[in-house]
């Protein structure tokens, strides 16, 4: 009688905390690699890093990007990144005011790493990817553009 006393509780605290989008006790931080680039032709953007989902409701990017330009001078562009979360009720935020790192300092001059945390997200993230673009500015026209493969959260 104790033993299924104690498993009830149990078991009852784990459907509490999935719930809560709490992380299930079977899975570590997840990481998926991303490497994209946009069109290879005389002037291209370039991003690579991971996606980590450590819950239901977070997850973080590590980026690095690049503006690589071809041979000459500048094309006058720079290379910038958004992150597109899909949610598990169906719905999706993509756009501008998800950026999540840029290079506009000059053709191939570095390569610039940034982080960008999601903690305590509003809904649970069912997906994220990376949408980079090779453009004038963070508002300006799209030169180029291209999507990363979704990376799948194993917490929802």
């Amino acid at each position: 009688m104790r033993w299924s006393a104690r498993a009830a509780a149990l078991m009852a605290t784990v459907s509490v905390l999935a719930l809560l989008g709490a992380p299930s006790p079977s899975y570590a931080a997840t990481s998926y690699t991303f490497n994209i680039n946009t069109y290879d032709g005389d002037g291209y953007a370039h991003a690579d890093g991971t996606v980590t989902f450590t819950g239901a409701k977070a997850a973080s990017i590590s980026l690095n990007i690049a503006d690589k330009c071809g041979a000459g001078s500048g094309d006058g562009d720079g290379a910038y990144a958004w992150a597109e979360l899909g949610y598990f009720d169906g719905t999706q935020d993509v756009g501008r005011h998800w950026n999540i790192g840029f290079d506009d300092n000059g053709c191939g001059a570095t390569t610039i790493h940034f982080n960008s945390p999601f903690n305590n997200w509003p809904k649970r993230i069912s997906w994220i990817r990376i949408y980079l673009v090779e453009s004038n500015g963070p508002s300006g026209a799209i030169d180029e553009h291209v999507y990363s493969t979704a990376k799948d959260n194993p917490y929802v």
